[in-house]
């Protein structure tokens, strides 16, 4: 029995996951203290002026993170073959192109800062402006370090280096805003947050600038061929996650949009506790599919635990909404989303779910996926803006949008089964 549970454990899906989940909690918890912090230490207007500029941050930062697929994608392969010249050669290739778009986003920053600043209502906010550009430009660069630590299935130095961004932030933050910077402390913590994990990460890929590693000739459009639909892919299936929220802010009053901002946040722990399954199942699965090895078992495994995460997590919303509201929101008002959290549940766990059959086709080439997905996230968002009397009917149709979605990818994946 003993032997049966460390060959579980040792498992690379279970000891990747383990890894990535622990790390993500340590980091997620540190990010809330700092949140917590600068709530607490920073006016209304300022902390809603840093929380507006991140919310930027994060939509350019899903933008840049829709490469990430393509990059573990083709250099997963390289890494178990130990072809580093090839490796050097996508990097090259991809990082040419990331530092143009991200030079162009920083500099259109600091160009027309006093525009974004009037847009936002940012008074005096240039310097906040200019940072948040910078911020932008070493997210973008740091996408590709990231990848390759991916394809390496390097999970824990992604975690060290996730936990280590956050350490950074909470004491410099705590620092500068003591020292009376405020905001423009709390977004230069960030912006160093950024810095010092991106720098030092350089540390383990110095292979990549040896001198014995020479360079290859890397066909980039075939590496676009699949970074633009998998890319499509990962924006589509983010979009059926968060478009409901952006269109309830737009069609409810303000405190029945911040109701259901409440019931989302609780709802999405679900993606909390399953996401890092994904994140370590990819590289895993690209790699055995590149070197034509049995893969179907990491699948099962993978959704075996989203499945039995998602669901042990929807039945407790079910049994005891008010308790979980209570416990994350605290203020009493949020109640008025209890009749709903367990089917809110329910969404997201088909949507986790869909997740991982998403970057399973994605793993073994089926790019063409994204044309089901990107149905699903126009169907989602046109049925709710024709239809939004309630709450019910909101999480309906995304439970019933996502599910099909679902339903297409078992389907599709019995046919490729039968097939072989």
């Amino acid at each position: 029995m003993r032997k049966k549970l460390t060959s579980v454990i040792a498992h690379p899906l279970i000891a990747g996951s383990i890894i990535v989940s622990v790390g993500s909690l340590v980091a997620n918890f540190i990010n809330f203290i700092f949140n917590i912090f600068i709530s607490r230490n920073l006016s209304v207007q300022d902390y809603g002026t840093v929380a507006t500029l991140m919310a930027i941050i994060t939509l350019f930062g899903i933008s840049a993170g829709a490469v990430m697929p393509t990059i573990v994608n083709f250099t997963g392969e390289s890494f178990a073959k130990n072809n580093l010249p090839h490796v050097r050669g996508i990097y090259l290739k991809i990082a040419k192109p990331l530092v143009v778009i991200a030079l162009v986003v920083a500099l259109s920053f600091v160009l027309f800062n006093a525009l974004i600043s009037n847009f936002l209502n940012i008074q005096d906010g240039s310097g906040l402006v200019i940072i948040s550009g910078l911020i932008i430009f070493v997210g973008f660069m740091s996408v590709l370090n990231l990848a390759l630590f991916q394809a390496k299935l390097s999970f824990l130095l992604l975690s060290l280096l996730g936990i280590s961004s956050s350490l950074v932030k909470v004491l410099l933050g705590v620092f500068l805003v003591f020292s009376g910077l405020k905001s423009l402390g709390v977004m230069s913590a960030i912006l160093v947050a950024y810095i010092i994990p991106y720098i030092s990460g350089f540390y383990f890929l110095k292979f990549l600038f040896s001198n014995k590693v020479n360079d290859v000739e890397i066909n980039f459009s075939d590496i676009l061929k699949y970074a633009a639909p998998s890319g499509l892919a990962l924006l589509a299936l983010t979009a059926i996650s968060s478009v409901d929220l952006v269109l309830v802010k737009h069609l409810f009053d303000t405190n029945s949009a911040g109701i259901y901002a409440g019931l989302s946040l609780v709802g999405k722990v679900i993606f909390f506790f399953t996401a890092p399954i994904g994140m370590v199942m990819f590289p895993l699965m690209s790699r055995r599919h590149n070197n034509k090895e049995k893969h179907g078992s990491i699948l099962l495994v993978s959704v075996f635990l989203v499945a039995l995460g998602s669901l042990g997590i929807t039945v407790f919303y079910f049994l005891f909404p008010e308790f979980v509201i209570t416990l994350f929101l605290k203020n009493e008002a949020y109640l008025k989303a209890t009749p709903y959290l367990g089917f809110f549940g329910i969404f997201i766990s088909l949507h986790s779910l869909s997740s991982i059959m998403m970057y399973y086709f994605l793993s073994i080439k089926k790019t063409w996926i994204y044309k089901p997905i990107l149905a699903a996230a126009i169907s989602q968002a046109v049925l709710i803006y024709l239809i939004h009397n309630s709450f019910a009917q909101i999480i309906t149709i995304s439970i019933i949008c996502v599910g099909l979605l679902l339903l297409f990818f078992l389907l599709y994946f019995y046919y490729l089964s039968r097939k072989k």
